[in-house]
């Protein structure tokens, strides 16, 4: 990366992903080159990181009272347990708009700590700042966006949860402004939020901070950003033992993908592990590729045969009658 271009990289993470996310800290500095790194969580959080040189801490209650968020979650659900178990997934997007408020910089990079990139990750296309594109649609956030900017959104299969977002200082601070502004009733944009989410989508994925933050540039600030298709592997850990991975299975995964995820709610265990061992035994990494490129390839050839073998029987059909 230009140097005049290197950013600060934000990581709000909870302090059982630490030991993971120090494990490929590497990856983050080779391949995203940061200004700096700063952790963002609780207490345990930045006990677990002091000794590190290259790492930054910010308790997240300089950021927002995040007791107080927690309190009005339950009071808002009157207690209900599973969105009160949520809060802390809610309380975290939170953290990376937040942040708005205090950067310095033009931009800043949100990076999911549970996410490593396997290439250099492209942040700038010269001058434009790049937003990484997926597929996917989750009705309840456009739901969402829609009662925060009393507008009507159209469903979108292009997704901006790419589990990084190139946040621009200035744009999110606006748009969290906007949110107040549409909705003076309450105190804040994150108690606006929590409030405008469907309670029975309040304990799963109501909110999505990314999704929000890319829809609002695309609808108020278009050309902003460029957009670039992003590919992770998602949960990798459904198929690597991540405690001694090898540098072998990294360079192959870079083949498909410019990052991998490792989740703690996915876990490969029982007879999966056992097989899919078995299979990195017998196979060379490059030759499963194959295998699964070529299965891929037999599948669409046995579904248009299929097609064309419909078309005839009904031509035929036809004809008799």
């Amino acid at each position: 990366m230009n140097e005049s271009k290197r950013v600060e990289v934000i990581v709000p993470i909870i302090d059982k992903d630490i030991k993971q996310f120090l494990q490929w800290l590497n990856l983050i500095n080779k391949n995203i080159r940061p200004s700096k790194i700063t952790i963002i969580g609780n207490k345990k959080a930045g006990e677990l990181v002091s000794a590190i040189p290259d790492l930054c801490f910010l308790d997240e209650t300089m950021l927002l009272p995040v007791d107080e968020i927690k309190a009005y979650i339950a009071k808002i659900t009157d207690n209900d347990p599973a969105c009160i178990k949520r809060s802390g997934w809610y309380i975290q997007q939170f953290l990376k708009l937040e942040y708005a408020k205090h950067c310095c910089n033009d931009f800043y990079l949100s990076w999911d700590g549970d996410t490593f990139p396997l290439k250099p990750v492209q942040l700038f296309d010269g001058e434009v700042p790049v937003l990484g594109m997926k597929e996917e649609y989750h009705e309840p956030y456009f739901y969402l966006i829609s009662k925060l900017f009393d507008i009507d959104i159209k469903k979108n299969q292009k997704s901006y949860i790419s589990e990084h977002m190139l946040f621009k200082t200035s744009t999110v601070q606006e748009m969290i402004g906007e949110i107040e502004k549409k909705h003076p009733g309450y105190d804040n944009y994150y108690e606006c939020i929590l409030s405008n989410i469907r309670k029975e989508d309040l304990s799963k994925s109501g909110f999505s901070e990314f999704e929000t933050y890319g829809t609002y540039c695309q609808l108020y600030h278009k050309g902003m950003y460029v957009e670039k298709e992003w590919k992770s592997l998602r949960p990798a850990n459904n198929f690597f033992d991540f405690t001694s991975v090898s540098d072998s299975s990294l360079k192959w995964m870079s083949k498909s993908y410019d990052a991998f995820s490792i989740e703690r709610a996915w876990k490969v265990n029982g007879v999966k592990k056992v097989v899919i061992k078995l299979i990195h035994k017998i196979f060379a990494l490059e030759i499963i590729h194959r295998i699964v490129s070529c299965y891929a390839i037999t599948t669409k050839i046995e579904r248009a045969t299929s097609f064309f073998n419909d078309i005839t029987r009904n031509t035929k059909k036809i004809r008799s009658v």
